[in-house]
């Protein structure tokens, strides 16, 4: 009974998010909401009955995605900047490539908080993660431009 409550629960939550996001109330789009909210419910309960959301990042990484919208501002300058230099000299930007630590915050190594701390570290424009190693904790990015955001190599 009491999964049954979650599960409906779940699915009125995601039914109401759909409408909101699809902005019409017509009786195609509720049901169309309703069979989407039903898969969407039905497939986070299989993978909760399996004890599978371990799999989920640590909510210590939350901190590291604040600091991603200030990130891309100011890359996004950088990356203008250094565009617009190149046009003016009629010369093509050289990026580079570096090994840097990556070690996500946390005691845990799970492989969906080294991939959501890959994510984030791509987001912004000067930099992105090409290749986590995991056996020694590094990671190959490529790099437009060092700046006082971009984690330098060690």
């Amino acid at each position: 009974m009491r999964v049954l409550l979650r599960w409906l629960c779940s699915w009125l939550v995601l039914l109401v998010i759909w409408l909101a996001f699809v902005g019409v109330v017509a009786y195609v789009e509720i049901a169309a909401g309703a069979i989407a909210a039903a898969l969407a419910v039905t497939a986070m309960e299989g993978v909760r009955s399996r004890g599978l959301q371990d799999l989920l990042p640590e909510p210590g990484v939350a901190t590291r995605a604040l600091r991603v919208p200030l990130d891309i501002a100011v890359e996004s300058w950088t990356v203008m900047r250094v565009l617009g230099t190149a046009a003016v000299r009629r010369r093509p930007p050289h990026g580079r490539l570096q090994s840097v630590s990556f070690e996500p915050p946390g005691t845990s190594r799970t492989s969906a908080t080294r991939a959501f701390m890959a994510w984030l570290d791509s987001i912004s424009p000067n930099e992105y993660v090409l290749e986590v190693e995991d056996e020694d904790g590094r990671a190959a990015t490529h790099v437009l431009v060092a700046n006082s955001t971009t984690r330098q190599a060690s």
